[in-house]
């Protein structure tokens, strides 16, 4: 069955303004706030019977929330990794892995490359290591500043490697992305520090 057989099955007996909305903004669409498209994007996660709709919201750092009441004219659908939407600019967002951030980026800097299937982006002592896996080979290129970048070409997934209190899979689209590590600051030592897994 289509999702849009799907959606239509759902929608019997449901409101004609649910009906409309659904039909208009279908829920497996992702979109972006016209009055401010590089910040966030949005999916729907219900319809109400008032015209407005409750979003699933991830901002730039990969921080998902709730918004209620949202006017549905004011999103804009775009693709998987379309940079503009009808007249708006999107930057693509930053995925936030635990103590991981995969950052996009428009360039590789030079230094030693290598293509792999699967990769370890952020390494823990205990062996929990978030681990990029595609079916498609990618290449992982050290930096000489010492700086970690990925250039996907097809969408890869990041898992953690542990049994509990993990963090979910993420689909990772195609594209560049520098590899930053989550650090924090030691009062101590006075130096900023890898946060461990």
């Amino acid at each position: 069955m289509s999702k849009h057989t799907e959606l239509e099955k759902w929608l019997e007996g449901r409101p004609q303004i649910v009906k409309d909305i659904a039909r208009k903004y279908p829920p497996w669409n992702t979109y972006v706030h016209k009055g401010h498209p590089d910040t966030a994007t949005y999916t729907t996660h219900s319809i109400n019977e008032d015209g407005t709709i409750t979003c699933n919201k991830m901002d730039m750092l990969g921080i998902p929330m709730q918004v209620f009441g949202m006017n549905p004219e004011d999103l804009i659908p775009v693709k998987e990794n379309q940079m503009t939407t009808k007249g708006a600019t999107m930057k693509k967002l930053g995925i936030r892995h635990g103590e991981v951030m995969l950052h996009p980026v428009s360039t590789v800097p030079k230094g030693k490359t290598e293509n792999v299937k699967s990769y370890i982006v952020g390494h823990s002592e205990t062996g929990h290591h978030h681990v990029l896996e595609s079916v498609e080979e990618f290449a992982v290129t050290l930096a000489d500043t010492d700086k970690m970048f990925i250039e996907l070409v097809a969408p890869a997934k990041l898992n953690h490697q542990k049994t509990v209190n993990r963090h979910k899979d993420l689909i990772v689209p195609a594209g560049i992305y520098e590899v930053i590590g989550k650090t924090e600051y030691n009062p101590f030592t006075g130096l900023q520090e890898a946060v461990w897994d």
